[in-house]
């Protein structure tokens, strides 16, 4: 998977503020991933939306809006993950921190798009994992044609 920097978090914007206080810390899992800062994560049988604090992706129709999606989805999607919840925003989502597998799904996503700058990179190659690894080491093996085509 290749994803440029911008789409894999130099649009990222950190705030440079105090980090906003934790009100509340739940585990749930992540069902759905709307764009590239913002995931619906099921707690219990409860469906919450959750909007990342710390970053602004673009959104859908903006440029680099579905790297931004897939470099999220990528991180998240169906993981189990910790919720550290800091409020909630004008459109009623929860705002907070995810903490997947011990790491900071926002930092981590700014992390990567600051070492692809300082090292001079326009493209970033699976930097969240591959999602044809499967297709290249198979057997029976998966014809050229169709790695190329990214199935």
């Amino acid at each position: 998977m290749q994803l440029s920097i911008a789409s894999s978090c130099i649009f990222a914007v950190a705030f440079l503020t105090t980090p906003p206080k934790i009100v509340e810390e739940f585990p749930a899992k992540v069902i759905g991933v709307t764009d590239g800062d913002t995931v619906t994560v099921l707690r219990g049988r409860e469906q919450i939306k959750i909007r990342l604090e710390g970053i602004d992706a673009p959104e859908r129709g903006q440029a680099f809006a579905d790297k931004s999606k897939s470099a999220l989805s990528k991180l998240v999607y169906r993981k189990s993950i910790t919720i550290q919840k800091t409020g909630e925003d004008r459109y009623g989502r929860t705002l907070g921190r995810i903490q997947v597998a011990g790491r900071d799904a926002a930092e981590e996503m700014i992390k990567t798009g600051k070492a692809a700058k300082e090292l001079g990179l326009k493209v970033v190659n699976g930097f969240t994992g591959s999602s044809i690894w499967h297709l290249i080491y198979s057997f029976p093996p998966v014809m050229p044609g169709q790695i190329e085509a990214g199935f």
